[in-house]
């Protein structure tokens, strides 16, 4: 026989000289296994110390002590009881073959894997081939056995597991399995042996691990389907057999809760419950607290829900602590290791699990694995091959191709569209980035990414703008690459400033929802690179950007950038440019309250049907500014009208929004106080279910506003205690003040409406702007309400103290006027 086993953990493959101890190869030497095969050729029986010798050491005079050496190396492996010795005469081989204490046939837990346990139980009842497909320490060998425990009664001559994940020769793979069936076979053709034998039987045979062999385990499992149809196959593999008859359940990362459960509510999702098991085995009283629950929930976040890696982390639970455990993680192929001696030798570490599957890869798709390590979360296959490619391999097409073979070997995971994107996990991720950095690849690649990223982003920014594509698709898609963008601008800040400065306008546009001072501090770090010397069409699209970016926030920075950009838009001939630079300086204008007419004119002369949608809608709204500050609400409205058909023909849901809310202030200024806080009250809703913080926030203060004109200064109060500190974030509390001087005021709240005056008046000057049209008849309104109860020296001195205040006293302000705010109106 080409392999027999010795025992419940122990098997002995002859014709491949290997000893498999709980299926991994054992290290012996060539003498000791010499003495296994001449014990195990008369199991049983007492076999001579002068025939082992003669065996062994053929013709040789060998020293007694050497055998007696070899066998205690023996014993060492297959423990003591094995090798029997009778003193004086030799060393017998005993027969425990007959102890069923095999791991396969231990009870096998499940966690987290209920539902694909009972899909996996359901197919097998119904088709005769399923391959169960994972990345390593997906857990499919556990799932594996489970099944077959759970099934293996319903099978007239029961079930048999096979293990192939230590076979490398495809030529091994029949005899592996002649031996899970215990078959024996001498020099016939094996296939045609198992078939005949196992053709009219009605058993389960699970083929675990056949990722190394899996052409031959293919054949294998054709012929068996063919000749025995009372067979079914269980496949456990990193890669689909590619057979009619198969059906592939892939296996995918167990559920990971939201950051923000509980920990009874995080329990419900299966890499939760595997840590908390796992650790539970480990360090006897643990227990998931909503203390800790945060934690364990960035530790299966990053470890992506994989179960090797969680159960590897939470053996490490007792010693680290939680906490310091998910701090470490980016050590993870260091750090994760099994305590577990029986543990095979490719899951005994993280590291090692993941290298057994690189090592199913050929040169070149280890290559594009890589270069692929570059990306951040995801890529399209069209981004991997202009990054992946560098002339040598030999080009797109064969990058895609390699992508596929990544995808069906478990590798890479593939994200539906559309289009398809895909993405290693975090701890693939960092074994490639690892592998990268060895080839010396990691910084021509990592250019090849910061181009791809920056054409990528130019050129879809520009699709929004000509409306070849919706704006809102365009920002979707962006964001997808969001991780990748701010990768690239880290990398590009630091090795080529100009693609730094390239990248920022169109991340800035695809930015558009999120908080103002995330998107602040990216155009400062390239702001620095910013300079006559900077590629003119870069820096003039960069100026404008940046100028459109500082709207209420900044004046005087936009009027600098503004006026940039509009110089050498000018220069390069591009009117579409001078278009969206002069709709800026209007803007500029408004707030300022001077040189608006100047302003306008110039913005008409150059408005013509070459300009490209989102530049004209643009400057219809900037031209709606402007009428609302020179006391037009009728134009102004009738313009913002126009901005909002605008915004709908490009689908752009932000920017639509953004003209809903300043419908909202020109129904306020036409004295339309309950339209405004109706529609003041639908777009906060609106803005909290898109998540939208920047016009959020901008929704708050018009409703705000609404309220305190409407005399309702409990309402006013209590939105700006919720809505401050996103204000403080988005720098938009200047214009604040002036409705909550006048709700103070409507409160009798005199000192605090005075202070507050003073308050807008500093932030007013901080944006080098002043107050227009509601703002304006706000804060007239308070100071007549303010005078009322106080003299004009105590007015202006209280004022003057408010000039002092910081944001958190304004805070404080806030919340003693909703102390005092009528019951009635809160």
């Amino acid at each position: 026989m080409a392999s027999q086993r010795i025992s419940a953990r122990c098997v002995v493959l002859l014709d491949q000289r290997q000893l498999l101890i709980d299926g991994e190869p054992a290290r012996i030497g060539s003498r000791a296994f010499d003495i296994l095969t001449a014990l195990l050729a008369r199991r049983g029986e007492l076999v001579s110390k002068t025939e082992l010798m003669s065996s062994v050491w053929p013709g040789l005079v060998v020293d007694d002590n050497n055998l007696a050496v070899h066998v205690s190396a023996l014993r060492r492996l297959l423990g003591n009881e094995l090798i029997t010795t009778v003193p004086g005469r030799g060393y017998r081989l005993e027969d425990r073959c007959g102890e069923r204490a095999d791991p396969v046939m231990r009870d096998s837990v499940v966690v987290g894997r209920e539902l694909d346990l009972g899909s996996l139980n359901e197919l097998l009842a119904s088709h005769r081939l399923i391959s169960l497909v994972g990345a390593t320490g997906i857990g499919k060998t556990t799932l594996a056995r489970r099944a077959m425990q759970e099934l293996a009664a319903r099978f007239g001559n029961g079930a048999a597991w096979c293990d192939l994940d230590t076979v490398a020769d495809p030529a091994a793979v029949g005899s592996r399995l002649a031996q899970a069936l215990g078959v024996e076979h001498g020099t016939g053709e094996l296939t045609a042996t198992l078939a005949h034998t196992l053709a009219g039987m009605h058993m389960l045979i699970v083929l675990d691990g056949v990722e190394r062999v899996a052409d031959e385990a293919a054949r294998l499992a054709h012929t068996l389907l063919d000749a025995a149809p009372g067979v079914h196959l269980l496949v456990t593999s990193q890669v689909p057999l590619r057979l009619e008859a198969e059906h592939v359940l892939r296996l995918q990362p167990l559920t990971i809760p939201a950051s923000t459960a509980t920990a009874e509510q995080a329990l419900e999702h299966g890499s939760v419950a595997l840590f908390v098991a796992r650790a539970g085995q480990g360090a006897r009283g643990f227990e998931l607290t909503d203390a800790n629950v945060a934690d364990v929930i960035t530790i299966c976040r990053r470890l992506d829900g994989i179960p090797l890696a969680i159960e590897l982390a939470a053996a490490r639970a007792s010693t680290l602590g939680t906490g310091a455990l998910a701090r470490m993680l980016d050590h993870r192929l260091r750090l994760l290791r099994s305590f577990n001696r029986a543990a095979p030798v490719r899951h005994a570490t993280l590291r090692a699990a993941l290298e057994w599957s690189h090592g199913l890869l050929t040169p070149t798709e280890r290559i594009v694995f890589r270069r692929a390590g570059i990306f951040q979360r995801g890529f399209t296959a069209r981004a991997l091959a202009e990054v992946a490619d560098d002339g040598s391999i030999g080009g797109s097409a064969v990058v895609v191709d390699a992508l596929q073979s990544l995808v069906d070997k478990s590798l890479v995971h593939l994200e539906p569209g559309p289009p398809p994107r895909f993405r290693l996990l975090e701890s693939t991720h960092s074994l490639a980035l690892e592998y990268l950095q060895e080839a010396g690849e990691l910084r021509d690649t990592a250019a090849r990414h910061a181009h791809a990223m920056v054409e990528h982003f130019r050129q879809a920014y520009q699709d929004a703008n000509d409306a070849r594509r919706s704006a809102d698709d365009v920002r979707a898609a962006l964001l997808h690459d969001l991780d990748n963008a701010q990768a690239v601008m880290a990398w590009a800040l630091m090795n080529e400033p100009l693609a730094a400065c390239a990248l920022m306008p169109a991340l800035s546009f695809a930015c558009a929802d999120l908080r103002f001072a995330d998107v602040q501090a990216l155009w400062e770090a390239t702001r620095q690179h910013v300079s006559d010397a900077l590629e003119p069409r870069v820096h003039a699209h960069w100026a404008l950007g940046h100028a459109v970016f500082w709207s209420n926030r900044d004046v005087q920075a936009m009027d600098h950038w503004a006026t940039i950009a509009a110089r050498i838009f000018e220069q390069l001939g591009d009117r579409d440019g001078q278009y969206w630079a002069r709709a800026a300086l209007v803007v500029v204008a408004a707030r300022r309250t001077e040189g608006v007419d100047e302003a306008l004119a110039r913005l008409d002369a150059l408005e013509d049907e070459s300009l490209s949608p989102a530049a004209l809608r643009y400057g219809v709204t900037s031209a709606a500014i402007a009428a609302s500050v020179r006391g037009d609400s009728a134009l102004a409205a009738k313009l913002l009208d126009r901005s909002l058909q605008l915004a709908q023909r490009i689908g752009d849901s932000h920017n639509l929004a953004a003209a809903q809310i300043n419908l909202l202030d020109a129904a306020l200024a036409q004295g339309r106080v309950d339209d405004a806080i109706a529609y003041g009250e639908a777009a906060v809703q609106q803005m909290l279910r898109k998540r939208r913080h920047s016009l959020m926030s901008m929704a708050q203060l018009n409703l705000g506003a609404a309220y305190a004109v409407k005399g309702l200064p409990g309402r006013t109060a209590q939105l700006a205690r919720e809505a401050w500190p996103m204000a403080v974030a988005e720098g938009l509390q200047p214009y604040w003040a002036d409705y909550l001087a006048l709700a103070s005021a409507q409160c009798t709240r005199l000192a605090d409406a005075a202070r507050l005056l003073g308050y807008g008046d500093t932030g007013y000057g901080q944006y080098h702007t002043q107050r227009v049209a509601n703002e304006l008849a706000a804060a007239e309104l308070a100071r007549a309400l303010v005078l009322q109860g106080m003299g004009p020296a105590e007015f202006e001195q209280a004022r003057a103290q408010g000039t002092r205040l910081g944001d958190s006293e304004v805070a404080m302000l806030i919340d003693a006027l909703c102390r005092a705010a009528p019951p009635t109106t809160r």
